[in-house]
């Protein structure tokens, strides 16, 4: 049986240059919809330190941390993922599991986010449903 490879930079090439076309268009779609997904969490967060939003200036250290955080890796992976580039995939990847470890491991700390958890768990679900499929699109390709 061949060894699947789930590196980022390997991933991407394979399903913008040759995959099967509708597949490479749902996968464009599903990047670029995270892509607005995430700009949309860069504006908030935008908010959030101007105190829009919340009040950045009562928060703790440690959610101030976070919210800047957030903001700056929320806003490389939306350029990343509307260019398509392996790197926006990877920053996605770190976002969304950075935030499912805070959020379920340190609930006392950053409070209910059940919202969020569904969330990444989901556009993770769905990245890993499009790996598999383009991955068994691929082994069952003929050479041209």
């Amino acid at each position: 049986m061949p060894r699947v490879s789930l590196n980022a930079t390997k991933i991407i090439p394979r399903f913008t240059n040759k995959a099967k076309p509708g597949y490479i268009s749902a996968m464009k779609i599903y990047l670029r919809t995270l892509s607005v997904l995430y700009f949309i969490g860069y504006l908030l967060h935008s908010a959030d330190v101007l105190g829009l939003r919340l009040d950045f200036k009562t928060m703790s250290p440690g959610w101030k941390v976070w919210t800047v955080y957030l903001l700056v890796a929320d806003f490389a992976a939306s350029i990343g993922l509307w260019l398509l580039k392996p790197w926006g995939v990877g920053l996605f990847l770190f976002i969304a599991i950075s935030q499912l470890t805070a959020y379920i491991g340190y609930k006392d700390f950053f409070g209910d986010q059940t919202m969020l958890i569904a969330f990444h768990l989901t556009t993770l679900a769905m990245f890993i449903g499009f790996i598999f499929r383009m991955t068994q699109m691929q082994k069952n390709q003929k050479p041209l």
